[in-house]
């Protein structure tokens, strides 16, 4: 999907692995092996023109995604990272984003912090929504994150967590789609 136009992504720590497996990018948060014991036993499974198309073409794309998009249209701003983004959107600087690879990747310290007995939840049209007793922080925009599986959307500290853990296959498990107009719509309400 990285070869297509149409498609946007950010590193996540699947990726982290990766890169660092292949000794592209260093890892405070984990060692070249653990790749492998995190689905990654498949690049010992290519073939020589597999192996070819993914040291020459997919790693250098793998390599170039970024560590969060932030879109802007007319009426809105968002974020979209894999873990977390903790910083204010005024502070957002590439060169400050690569020093906090490791909250952007694999940071689930926010999605901690959600406690059922303060949290409420209601019905969206993308799903269920739980959402904490602190649903924005001031000077942040709406972040759409991953990374953590969850039965529910959460909101919590400007970050909304869609991973329905769809990678499972498990009864359940889901790939939430959101449009992002409708989600300003029900989110405002918080």
């Amino acid at each position: 999907m990285l070869r297509q136009p149409w498609f946007h992504a950010v590193v996540g720590n699947h990726e982290d692995m990766l890169l660092s497996y292949f000794s592209i990018r260093d890892s405070d948060y984990h060692r070249p092996s653990d790749f492998s014991r995190n689905g990654g036993d498949w690049v010992t499974q290519l073939n020589a023109d597999e192996q070819k198309d993914l040291h020459y073409e997919l790693l250098p794309l793998v390599l170039a995604l970024p560590y969060v998009i932030t879109v802007k249209d007319a009426h809105s701003v968002f974020h979209v990272v894999h873990a977390e983004l903790t910083i204010a959107d005024d502070q957002l600087s590439e060169s400050g984003l690569s020093s906090m690879a490791t909250s952007l990747t694999w940071s689930r310290r926010l999605i901690r912090e959600v406690r059922t007995e303060t949290s409420t939840t209601r019905q969206t049209p993308e799903g269920m929504l739980t959402t904490s007793h602190q649903p924005w922080d001031s000077g942040k925009a709406l972040r759409f994150v991953g990374h953590t599986p969850l039965s529910v959307l959460v909101m919590h500290r400007s970050h909304l967590f869609i991973d329905g853990g769809a990678y499972l296959r498990r009864e359940g498990s889901r790939i939430h789609v959101i449009d992002v107009a409708n989600a300003h719509a029900w989110l405002d309400e918080l």
